[in-house]
């Protein structure tokens, strides 16, 4: 998530003025050792505010509140990406499983039939098997992809966020299990 740089001048602009607000932003940003552009990740937004709350007072509670603000607006992208992934899930698993499903059905009730050579059991038994290592194969693959956020608190309630963009697959499997 990107913060541009007006949005955060227009947070303070409405307590202390438009021209003092670009002042104040543009020194804390050298002030917290960045290059000044027109936007910011989370971390260094966290680290722009960083140097504004030790300016005190009104200047503390407006960057505390734009943290906060920040905060709300990851959350609100963190319950999206996750509603993605819900429906990326399902639409998966039906377009997927459905058609594997009936393979399976359909081998199971050959299977079950008198007419059948010991070759042709054979080939079913190796259809079925195989079938059986597509779901597992499926099953693991879904099992496994995930979304990736991580938030720090520090000392002071300063949060610093990371994200990391996008759906991906990974190993270590889901905070939360579903």
């Amino acid at each position: 998530m990107k913060t541009k740089k007006d949005e955060l001048i227009m947070a303070f602009a409405q307590s202390i003025g438009i021209d003092t607000a670009k002042e104040l932003i543009t020194k804390k940003i050298k002030a917290a050792a960045l290059e000044d552009k027109e936007e910011y990740c989370e971390e260094e937004i966290a680290r722009i505010c960083g140097e504004l709350m030790r300016e005190g007072g009104l200047v503390r509670i407006v960057a505390q509140t734009f943290l906060v603000y920040l905060e709300r607006k990851l959350r609100k992208q963190i319950e999206e990406a996750y509603q993605l992934r819900e429906e990326f899930l399902k639409e998966t698993t039906h377009r997927i499983f459905t058609p594997v499903s009936i393979i399976g059905g359909y081998v199971d009730l050959l299977l079950e039939a008198d007419n059948l050579d010991e070759w042709q059991r054979e080939m079913l038994r190796t259809i079925r098997d195989k079938n059986r290592e597509i779901q597992k194969l499926v099953n693991d693959v879904l099992g496994e992809v995930e979304i990736g956020v991580e938030v720090e608190v520090e000392v002071g309630g300063m949060a610093r966020m990371k994200r990391i963009e996008g759906i991906e697959e990974a190993g270590s499997g889901l905070d939360g299990e579903e």
